[in-house]
């Protein structure tokens, strides 16, 4: 999520992505959709507007991290002589 702190009054606001508008996106913070490995790097910012003008927020670079599943077909638990047996396992 994204978000902007601003004071004022009648502000509106527009999100964009990478200089274009997001459709819907006009409030003081922005949920994105669940993102993709191919939206890294994506810059997110804001452009406030009253009747005094307008200004763009810093961009904010959006960072995507894979989250790795690691899998095995058994894994064998040994404590104190006890012996577990797992089979299928995804952590």
């Amino acid at each position: 999520m994204f978000s902007v702190e601003v004071q004022g009054s009648n502000l509106a606001f527009q999100w964009q992505r990478d200089g274009v508008d997001i459709g819907g996106a006009t409030g003081m913070s922005y949920a994105s959709a669940p993102v993709e490995f191919a939206d890294h790097g994506a810059v997110f910012a804001a452009v406030v507007t009253n009747s005094a003008g307008s200004v763009t927020s810093d961009p904010a670079v959006l960072s995507v991290v894979f989250n790795q599943l690691i899998t095995a077909d058994d894994v064998l638990i040994s404590v104190d002589s006890v012996t577990i047996r797992v089979d299928d396992v995804q952590a």
